[in-house]
C-alpha cells in the first residue's frame, strides 16, 4: 500500500502524517489489506488529491478522495450550478448534465432514469474557492422529434452540517430539436423612401421556436423618443415595422434569432432614398441660382462700365478737340479689351456650363447605377426565390411521400391487428360455442336420467321431488334474478364507460388538434396502444368470466349430482320402511294407490312444467345469442364508423395542411413579387 497526495508519494512524518496497515483473512484463503491516512495538526497546504494505491504481482488498484482544509470553518448549502434546460438535436446523442456546489461537498443523485443510463453515469469533481463542486453526468439518445419533444429528469442534491441535512431537487429538461437557421437566403439592402412605411422581413428556422429581437446600430429596438412616441414595431410574425421612415433609419439594422441550440444574427442595410435624392436636388438648384446670379451681375458690370466708356470718350473728343481718327483708336482698343472681358467671362460661363453638365452626366451616371444595382439585387432575389420555392415543392413532395408511406404501413398494420383480433374472437366464440354444447348436453343427460330415475321412484319420492323441485326452481329463479341484475349493471357500467371513453377520446381529439403533427403521431400511438391494452384487458376479463361461469356451472353440477345420490339414497330407505308399512296397512295401501293417482296426475304436470321450462330456457338461449349476434354487429358498426371518422379526420387534415401549405405558397408568392 501507498499513499500520494497531488501526485507526490507521501513520507510519514512524525506528528503530522503518517498511515497504518492492517492485514486480515477473509473468505478460504483470501487475504485483505486496510490502510488508514492520518493527518495530524492539519494545515492549509495539506488541502489536495490523495489516492492510495494496493498493488500485488497480478495487478494494481487505486482509490482517490479530495481533501480540503480551510483556514477557518466554512459552510455552504448545497445548490445547483448547471442549467435545468439542455438541448440535443434530432436524431442525435446527448448528454444530461446535473452540477452541485458546497461545503462540504454534496452528493448528487437521479430520480426516475431508466437503470440502462445509469452503467454509463460518470462524475467529476472539482473546487471553486473554499467550495466543492460534483458533476454528474450520462449519455442519453438518439433522440427523436417526433417520438418525444422533451424528456425531464429529476436531479437531487445534499449536504450535512452540524447534524442538519440540506437537500434540493431540480427537474432537468432535454429539449430535442433544430437550431437556428436563417430562412430568408442573403438580403443585404432594402431600399424605401422617407416618411413612407417599410417592412424588414427576417424568418428563422429552428426547434423550438427562436425568438427574434431587432437592434439598430446596436441599440435594442423600439426606442422611445423625447415624446414617449416610437416609429419602430415588432409585429407578430417577427417582422420590423418602420412607419414613418426617418433620415435617422439610413443605417444598419440587425435581427438574431436564438433558441436554445444557437444564435443566428443577420444584417440588413436601409437606405432611405428620399433623403439623398432632396440634397442633391436643393444643392444642383443651388449652384444653378448662384451661377446664374453672378451671371447676371457679370453681364450688368460690363454694360455698366462700356456705358461708361463711351462717355468719357464723347466728353474727351468735345473739350480736347481730339482728332477723330486718334479718338477712334481708342475706341476700338476699349471695345477689344471689353470683347476679350466679353470673351473671358463666356469662357467662364461655358466652363461653368461644362461643370454642371459634368456633375449632371456624373448624377445621372450614378442613378443608372443604382437603378442597375437594384434591378441585379431583384433578379438575385427573384433566383433565390424560385430556388427556394423548387426546395420547398421538393421537401413538401417528399414530405408528402413520407406522410403516404407511414399511412400505407399503419393501415397494414392495423389491417393485420383487425385480422388478428378477428381470429382470436372467433377462437374465442367457437370455444364458448363448444362449451355451450357441451353444457346442453350434460343438461339433455341429466334430464334423461332424471325422467328415468323418476319412473322408478314412488310415491314419496316423487313428493319429495317436487318440494326439492319448487325449493330449486326457487333458488334458480332467484340466482338468475341476480344474475340478471349483474348482468345489467354491468352492461351499464360498459355502457357508462364508453361514454367516458367517447368524452375522453373527443377532449383528446380536440387537444391532438392544437399540436403539431408529431405530437400528434404520438398521441395516436399511445392512444392506439391504450386502445389494445384496454381490448386485451377486456378480452381477458370476457375470457375469466367465461371460465368462472364454467367452474360454477361445474360446481353446480356436482351438487347436484351429489344430493341426487343424497336424495336416492333417502327414496331407497323410504321406500323399503313404506313396503314394510304396506304388508302391515292394507288400509294405507288403498290411500296411498289413491294418492298414486293423484301424485301421477302431479308427476305429470311437473313434466308438462318442466318441459315448458326447458322449452324457456331454449328461447331465453336463443334471444341471448341473438342478442350478442346484435352487440357483435352493433360493435363491428361502431368499430366501422370509428375507422370512418378516424379516415375523415385524416383527410380533413391533410385537406388541411394542403390549404396551408398553398397559402404558404401564395403568401412566399406575394412576398417575392412584393420584394
Amino acid at each position: 500500500m501507498e499513499w500520494y497526495a497531488d501526485g507526490q508519494k507521501l513520507v510519514k512524518q512524525n506528528n503530522h502524517v503518517d498511515w497504518s496497515t492492517t492485514i486480515y483473512k477473509i473468505n478460504g484463503g483470501e487475504y485483505a489489506t486496510k490502510s488508514v491516512l492520518t493527518i495530524t495538526n492539519s494545515v492549509v497546504d495539506d488541502t489536495g488529491l490523495y489516492q492510495c494505491f494496493a498493488y500485488n504481482e497480478h495487478e494494481t488498484a487505486m482509490a482517490s478522495g479530495s481533501v480540503f482544509i480551510s483556514s477557518v470553518l466554512v459552510f455552504e448549502e448545497a445548490h445547483f450550478i448547471s442549467d435545468n434546460f439542455m438541448y440535443v438535436v434530432d436524431g442525435q446523442v446527448g448528454t444530461v448534465e446535473c452540477g452541485a456546489q458546497g461545503a462540504p461537498m454534496p452528493s448528487v443523485t437521479w430520480v426516475n432514469i431508466p437503470a440502462s443510463y445509469t452503467g454509463d453515469m460518470t462524475t467529476e469533481e472539482g473546487t471553486n474557492g473554499q467550495s466543492s463542486t460534483l458533476i454528474s453526468r450520462f449519455p442519453i439518445g438518439p433522440l427523436y422529434l417526433n417520438e418525444s419533444r422533451e424528456h425531464v429528469f429529476t436531479c437531487l442534491t445534499s449536504n450535512s452540517y452540524a447534524g442538519k441535512e440540506y437537500s434540493k431537487a431540480q427537474d432537468v429538461t432535454v429539449v430535442v430539436g433544430y437550431p437556428v437557421e436563417w430562412r430568408n437566403g442573403t438580403w443585404p439592402v432594402v431600399e424605401t423612401k422617407e416618411k413612407e412605411s417599410a417592412v424588414l422581413m427576417c424568418e428563422f428556422s429552428g426547434t423550438p421556436t427562436p425568438a427574434v429581437t431587432w437592434k439598430r446600430n446596436g441599440v435594442s429596438l423600439p426606442i422611445v423618443k423625447a415624446d414617449g412616441t416610437f416609429n419602430h414595431v415588432v409585429q407578430s410574425d417577427d417582422a420590423l415595422l418602420i412607419s414613418p421612415v426617418e433620415t435617422g433609419d439610413d443605417t444598419m439594422f440587425t435581427c438574431t434569432g436564438t433558441n436554445g441550440f444557437n444564435s443566428v444574427s443577420m444584417e440588413i442595410q436601409v437606405l432611405v432614398a428620399g433623403a439623398v435624392v432632396d440634397a442633391v436636388l436643393y444643392s444642383t438648384l443651388s449652384i444653378g441660382l448662384i451661377f446664374l446670379l453672378c451671371l447676371i451681375i457679370l453681364i450688368m458690370i460690363i454694360l455698366y462700365r462700356r456705358s461708361k466708356r463711351r462717355k468719357k470718350v464723347d466728353i474727351a473728343v468735345s473739350v480736347n478737340g481730339t482728332d477723330p481718327v486718334y479718338a477712334n483708336e481708342k475706341a476700338l482698343e476699349k471695345l477689344k479689351k471689353e470683347e476679350e472681358e466679353r470673351k473671358r467671362a463666356a469662357e467662364k460661363a461655358a466652363r461653368l456650363a461644362r461643370e454642371k453638365e459634368e456633375r449632371e452626366r456624373a448624377e445621372k451616371e450614378l442613378q443608372e447605377k443604382l437603378e442597375e444595382q437594384r434591378r441585379k439585387e431583384e433578379e438575385i432575389l427573384k433566383q433565390e426565390e424560385e430556388a427556394r420555392r423548387i426546395l420547398e415543392e421538393e421537401r413538401l413532395k417528399k414530405e408528402a411521400a413520407e406522410i403516404a408511406r407511414l399511412e400505407e404501413e399503419e393501415r397494414l398494420r392495423k389491417e393485420a391487428e383487425e385480422k388478428e383480433r378477428l381470429e382470436k374472437e372467433l377462437a374465442e366464440r367457437l370455444r364458448l360455442e363448444a362449451e355451450e354444447k357441451a353444457r346442453l348436453e350434460e343438461e339433455e343427460r341429466m334430464r334423461k336420467e332424471a325422467e328415468e330415475k323418476a319412473r322408478l321412484e314412488e310415491e314419496e319420492r316423487l313428493r319429495l321431488e317436487a318440494e326439492e323441485k319448487a325449493r330449486l326452481e326457487e333458488e334458480e329463479r332467484l340466482r338468475l334474478e341476480a344474475e340478471e341484475k349483474a348482468r345489467l349493471e354491468e352492461e351499464e357500467r360498459l355502457r357508462l364507460e364508453a361514454e367516458e371513453k367517447a368524452k375522453l377520446e373527443e377532449e383528446e381529439r380536440l387537444r391532438k388538434e392544437a399540436e403539431e403533427k408529431a405530437r400528434l403521431e404520438e398521441e395516436e400511438r399511445l392512444r392506439l396502444e391504450a386502445e389494445e391494452k384496454a381490448r386485451l384487458e377486456e378480452e381477458k376479463r370476457l375470457r375469466k368470466e367465461a371460465e368462472e361461469k364454467a367452474r360454477l356451472e361445474e360446481e353446480e353440477r356436482l351438487r347436484l349430482e351429489a344430493e341426487e345420490r343424497a336424495r336416492l339414497e333417502e327414496e331407497e330407505r323410504l321406500k323399503k320402511e313404506a313396503e314394510e308399512k304396506a304388508r302391515l296397512e292394507e288400509e294405507r295401501l288403498r290411500v296411498e294407490a289413491e294418492r298414486a293417482r293423484l301424485d301421477e296426475e302431479e308427476r305429470l304436470r311437473l313434466e308438462a312444467e318442466e318441459k315448458a321450462r326447458l322449452e324457456e330456457e331454449e328461447r331465453l338461449r336463443k334471444e341471448a345469442e341473438e342478442k350478442a349476434r346484435l352487440e357483435e354487429e352493433e360493435r363491428l358498426r361502431l368499430e366501422a364508423e370509428e375507422k370512418a371518422r378516424l379516415e375523415e379526420e385524416e383527410r380533413l387534415r391533410l385537406e388541411a395542411e394542403e390549404k396551408a401549405r398553398l397559402e404558404e405558397e401564395e403568401r412566399l408568392r406575394l412576398e417575392a413579387e412584393e420584394k
